[in-house]
């Protein structure tokens, strides 16, 4: 499993994700990963909005599944 940095590339405001660092097996598969479980409005700009992904690393032993890791959300 790898880390990516996935980051929003347009400008976001308030009650908006801006970043997440994900597990995935794939550049591809990072792009899939939703912010949260709860679909709610600020996942689904996160989802459409443009966005950049960026090779961390190699993940531990112990991260074994696809997710989110850290999540960065501007609280309004």
């Amino acid at each position: 499993m790898n880390l990516y940095l996935v980051e929003r590339s347009d400008r976001y405001g308030y009650d908006e994700y801006d970043s997440l660092v994900v597990s995935a097996r794939s550049h591809k598969a990072a792009l899939t990963i939703p912010p949260d479980e709860y679909n709610g409005s600020s996942t689904n700009s996160f989802m459409s909005a443009p966005r950049t992904v960026t090779y961390i690393g190699k993940a531990g032993k112990n991260i074994y599944r696809q997710g989110v890791v850290l999540a960065s959300f501007n609280a309004g």
